[in-house]
């Protein structure tokens, strides 16, 4: 797994923690170590915006969730911009996803 996805995947099981959501938080906490608390806080911050509006769009009727799936996509987007930050800065796979 490549630093990026791991740091975001810690980031995800915070937040699986903070919401009494089963998770594996231990196991990614040691790029804490590695990475930037600026870029992990960062990443942190949009899957934290991400959380509620995903969990929002699950529930809705296929018509109304447009307006909410078109921001969840762009914060998808702003998350994916920061895990390319990590990986310029400490190596690995950048993937870039754009969303029109």
């Amino acid at each position: 797994m490549s630093l990026p996805e791991a740091v975001d995947r810690y980031t995800v099981m915070r937040l699986r923690k903070e919401n009494n959501v089963p998770h594996e938080l231990e196991k990614y906490e040691p790029v804490t170590g590695i990475v930037d608390k600026e870029l992990i806080e960062e990443l942190y911050k949009v899957n934290k915006t991400m959380w509620p509006l995903h969990e929002h769009v699950m529930r809705l009727p296929n018509d109304g969730a447009g307006k909410v799936a078109k921001y969840l996509l762009k914060l998808n987007g702003e998350r994916s911009d920061i895990k390319a930050k990590i990986a310029e800065k400490y190596g690995g796979f950048k993937e870039k996803k754009t969303y029109a």
